[in-house]
C-alpha cells in the first residue's frame, strides 16, 4: 500500500465526499454515545479534511497516518484553513502517543489496509490502551460485499480533461484481500503534460463478527454496528458498515 504520487490528487478524487455530513455524523456518534471528552485521536488521517472539519467544531484533534506525502498535504490544508493541528507520521499498528484521546476515528476504509487478524489486533490493543477510560473507539470499514462483489474482478474508469486514470481489481479468496491496481494520467499545469503514476492497494475484507471478536478480546465493549452514516443496522448489501466501542473502566 502506497500513498505517494496520489496524495497529490487525493482530494480531486474525493471532491464527492459530503465531509461534512461525516462529521455531523461522527460528533452525533461521539454525543450519543457520550465520549468523556472532545480530544480526538484521527488514525490514517491522510489529508486531513475530516480532522481539520473536526477541528473548526470545536475539538481538539491529532492526525496520524503512514504516508508522509499525504501528511504534507494535510498539513497545508490546515494552514490553508487558519488552524494548527498536531500531525505526526505513525504506522497505526505500533500507536505511540504523548496524550489520551477521548475518541479514536478511523475512516474512510482505514483498518482494511490492515490485512491480518494479528496486526489488526495490534491496532486495536495500541487505541485501547491509549484511550482515556470509558473513551470510544469509531471506524468504518468496506464491506465484504463491496470488495467481493461491487470491486471483486471488475475495472473502473474515469476520464475527464485533468485526470485519467483506470482502476482494475482482483479479489483472492484465500486471503480476503482485494488488490487494486491504479494507473494514473494527471495533467501537469506548468508543462501541460499529462504525467503517468501507478499505484496498488490492497484491502482485507473482515467480517462483522470477526471484527466485533477482535474487539471484545481486546477488551473493548461494542456498543454499535451501523449502515453508511446512519443509525440503523447495516442491510444484506450494505457497501460500508461502522461499528462504535467503548473502553470499559475497570
Amino acid at each position: 500500500m502506497s500513498y505517494t504520487d496520489l496524495a497529490l490528487i487525493y482530494d480531486r478524487l474525493m471532491e464527492d465526499i459530503n465531509y461534512n455530513q461525516w462529521v455531523d455524523y461522527l460528533i452525533r456518534q461521539m454525543e450519543n454515545h457520550q465520549a468523556p471528552g472532545k480530544v480526538v485521536l484521527d488514525l490514517g488521517c491522510g489529508t486531513g479534511s475530516i480532522t481539520v472539519a473536526l477541528t473548526q467544531r470545536g475539538y481538539k484533534v491529532t492526525g496520524i497516518d503512514i504516508s508522509p506525502e499525504m501528511l504534507t498535504q494535510a498539513e497545508q490544508k490546515a494552514r490553508v484553513a487558519g488552524i494548527t493541528i498536531p500531525f505526526y507520521q505513525q504506522d497505526i499498528r505500533n500507536l505511540e502517543l504523548n496524550f489520551r484521546p477521548d475518541a479514536v476515528i478511523a475512516t474512510f476504509d482505514t483498518l482494511n489496509y490492515i490485512l491480518n487478524e494479528q496486526d489488526l489486533r495490534c491496532v486495536f490493543e495500541g487505541v485501547y490502551r491509549n484511550l482515556q477510560e470509558d473513551g470510544l473507539l469509531i471506524f468504518d470499514l468496506n464491506t465484504q460485499y463491496k470488495l467481493l462483489k461491487v470491486l471483486g474482478e471488475n475495472v473502473f474508469t474515469h476520464n475527464t480533461e485533468d485526470l485519467v486514470y483506470i482502476w482494475e481489481n482482483s479479489f483472492d479468496y484465500n486471503s480476503n484481500v482485494c488488490q487494486m491496481d491504479l494507473s494514473f494520467f494527471a495533467l501537469e499545469e506548468k508543462s501541460g503534460k499529462y504525467l503517468r503514476f501507478d499505484e496498488t492497494h490492497l484491502e482485507r475484507a473482515y467480517g462483522e463478527k470477526e471484527i466485533i471478536e477482535i474487539l471484545t478480546k481486546t477488551g473493548f465493549k461494542l456498543l454499535g454496528v451501523y449502515g453508511e452514516l446512519t443509525f440503523d443496522p447495516p442491510m444484506q448489501e450494505e457497501e460500508r458498515i461502522f461499528f462504535v466501542a467503548r473502553k470499559c473502566s475497570i
